[in-house]
């Protein structure tokens, strides 16, 4: 997991490929939305603090329904020792998930270099400028902003759903399906979604999370980005 977040600071701080762009692509001409559906804290909170935090709380203080971990539980026999051992092995699982998901978003994005939908936007290109020619592409000399450039050529894959220059607020900001994914699996697991009694309400409450990740992700789309 630290192999992960040194590789993806790392990776943040090098220059990531460039694609050429049309100065007439409609796609890419879309407005710069100044304050986004989910900021970056929200995600934060969303993606990981709320995860890690439901499994902490759900480890230690609510018993599994599976029968002989829920026998254990309600007869005292499962120690504090055993649940904290289970949250440990929890918070691994999940701090795996998301520093993997960061790092391999950030170097996709920096190989793949997506201009986003808002980058002209962002650009701003130079008052007249045009193609070189006809059936040639333009590259980032024509624009007259570089404060939101370089995060203008990181639109895939999408690291809400799935990097600016690294901190440790954005850290996290690639991880909605690899942290709320994550929960929902561990919430299938303690709830014994598998156990064939056919119970909707436990697949409907695992669903929550993976309903939240979309929904980041969709936000994506309605801010051009």
């Amino acid at each position: 997991m630290i192999a992960f977040i040194v590789a993806f600071i790392i990776i943040g701080n090098i220059h990531g490929h460039q694609r050429e762009f049309s100065l007439t692509d409609q796609s890419i001409m879309y407005t710069m939305a100044v304050h986004e559906t989910v900021p970056s804290w929200l995600l934060v909170v969303c993606a990981a603090i709320a995860p890690i935090t439901i499994i902490i709380v759900w480890t230690l203080f609510i018993p599994p329904l599976g029968t002989y971990q829920r026998r254990r539980w309600m007869k005292g026999e499962m120690t504090w020792k055993e649940k904290l051992w289970d949250v440990n092995l929890s918070l691994l699982g999940i701090g795996l998930a998301l520093a993997a998901a960061i790092t391999f978003t950030n170097t996709f994005k920096n190989l793949v270099g997506r201009p986003r939908p808002d980058f002209l936007d962002r650009c701003q290109p130079l008052p007249g400028a045009t193609n070189p020619t006809p059936f040639t592409l333009s590259n980032s000399s024509v624009c007259t902003q570089t404060i939101y450039l370089a995060d203008g050529y990181r639109s895939w894959p999408s690291g809400h759903s799935s990097s600016t220059p690294p901190s440790m607020k954005l850290l996290l900001i690639e991880a909605s399906w690899s942290g709320l994914g994550f929960l929902a699996l561990f919430m299938a697991g303690r709830l014994n979604v598998l156990d064939t009694r056919g119970q909707v309400w436990k697949t409907v409450l695992c669903l929550v999370p993976l309903c939240l990740a979309g929904f980041i992700a969709v936000s994506r789309l309605m801010d051009n980005r």
